[in-house]
């Protein structure tokens, strides 16, 4: 499905496989921000990602060449867990998990066990040439728009990452706890979750 967007941006819906098939465009936009990422490791990541139930993604083109692009999926635990020890990515769904576990075990319950079955999205990057002009916020809605309208939404983004907490919350997130999150298995990288109660308020 392509869309007509704004200043000449197009949007288009991609499934797993179709997006499998770009995969190296999408890391390549990736890695213009992580130039240190290891691109092997992130490439077999997404390609985890597009076999996950759900997963869709939508990609921001101009003069067809996709500048752009946001994907998420329901069921994504464990997606970037590797061998013991070796973590690639904990995505929300990882994050919800442990922090639940973690309540149950202390007997202070803060967390909606709903919100393990939310919409994750995992991951949403736009060039640094193209952005201040919505691509970003326009990626973030027709994906939350594409769900059913009653599903919960989840992301998890850096707390350093201001403006795209700003582009979350104009959509309709809202920070889940008010802290940044830390996981056992990243300690060094908070997170800080976000919640959308129903995507079709996006």
């Amino acid at each position: 499905m392509v869309s007509s967007g704004l200043d000449g941006i197009s949007f288009q819906e991609h499934d797993g496989p179709e997006t499998a098939g770009v995969i190296g465009r999408l890391i390549w936009i990736w890695a213009q921000e992580s130039p240190d990422g290891d691109v092997d490791l992130r490439t077999r990541l997404a390609l985890r990602h597009t076999g996950c139930n759900g997963f869709r993604c939508f990609t921001a083109s101009s003069e067809d060449v996709i500048i752009g692009y946001a994907y998420g999926m329901y069921d994504g635990q464990g997606t970037g867990l590797g061998e013991p020890g070796n973590v690639i990515s904990l995505g929300s769904h990882d994050l919800l998990a442990e922090l639940i576990a973690r309540e149950n075990e202390d007997g202070v319950i803060r967390t909606d066990p709903e919100w393990l079955a939310a919409y994750d999205i995992a991951e949403v990057q736009v060039l640094a040439d193209y952005r201040g002009r919505g691509i970003g916020e326009a990626l973030v809605r027709k994906l939350c728009r594409s769900l059913p309208g009653g599903d919960r939404v989840v992301l998890a983004v850096e707390p350093q990452n201001i403006i795209a907490q700003r582009v979350y919350e104009r959509v309709g997130f809202r920070d889940l706890y008010g802290v940044p999150v830390i996981s056992r298995r990243l300690a060094l990288n908070p997170q800080v979750l976000m919640g959308l109660g129903r995507a079709g308020d996006a």
